[in-house]
């Protein structure tokens, strides 16, 4: 099993593009906490010198960077709708599991706001 928490940080560059939508992009480091879990009934794998990886677990921080892009449409001064196009990349080192790993992908969503 693998879970992972992380948070971003950086600039973020707000536009406006008329009274009710903005656009924005934002870039910086990424902190990340990640743990790997590799039980006797997972289906075991095979390293690169022929040993299987059973019964280990792990838990490590990760440093990365991120760059993201996004639409943001206020139909009401109190909610906003958006799309939000997201850029990462975050090295782990699982060094109790024999595994590493390097976090890079996409990331579409979807978002939606309120003032209170």
């Amino acid at each position: 099993s693998f879970f992972m928490f992380g948070t971003f940080g950086g600039l973020l560059f707000d536009i406006p593009i008329a009274n009710f939508a903005r656009i924005f992009v934002s870039a910086g480091p990424s902190i990340s906490f990640a743990s790997l879990s590799l039980k006797s009934d997972d289906q075991p794998e095979v390293g690169p010198n022929g040993t299987y990886w059973i019964n280990e677990s792990d838990t490590e921080f990760g440093l990365g960077g991120y760059a993201t892009a996004g639409l943001v449409i206020t139909p009401d001064k109190n909610y906003e709708i958006g799309i939000v196009y997201r850029e990462t990349r975050l090295g782990l080192d699982f060094s109790g599991t024999n595994s590493s790993a390097i976090y890079e992908g996409q990331q579409i969503m979807l978002s939606f706001g309120a003032r209170l």
